[in-house]
């Protein structure tokens, strides 16, 4: 699929989407492209990644969407925040996955929706 916004390829899970929710949440975010074609979907699109050179890129190139520094083991946001989490490709880089995963059940929604791809 392309986003007609950016011209650009984007991977499947952004499809999966779906339209007007509150708010998401992209894990591993880099710098922010595939994360831009969120807002066509979301009220707020939030991003993070542990890279803060890859955050200040993003900072500057999306300013439209929130983004911040940090690890998926240790979220910084509030209990049942989001409407959609997005990890995709990020799993398998992480420390430790059982933490990543309860810290993403914490902050999704009850009833929300969370997508998760691995390249295994």
């Amino acid at each position: 699929m392309q986003d007609k916004t950016t011209g650009e390829n984007l991977r499947p899970v952004y499809q999966w989407v779906p339209f007007g929710v509150d708010r998401v949440l992209d894990i591993g975010c880099s710098w922010g492209d595939d994360a831009v074609a969120l807002t066509k979907k979301a009220k707020e699109v939030y991003g993070t990644d542990i890279n803060e050179q890859f955050i200040r890129k993003a900072q500057i190139k999306y300013p439209e969407i929130k983004f911040s520094v940090g690890r998926a083991e240790k979220l910084l946001f509030e209990d049942n925040f989001f409407d959609v989490v997005i990890m995709s490709e990020v799993l398998e880089h992480v420390t430790d996955e059982y933490a990543a995963l309860n810290e993403l059940y914490r902050t999704l929604k009850p009833g929300g929706m969370f997508i998760l791809t691995t390249p295994h």
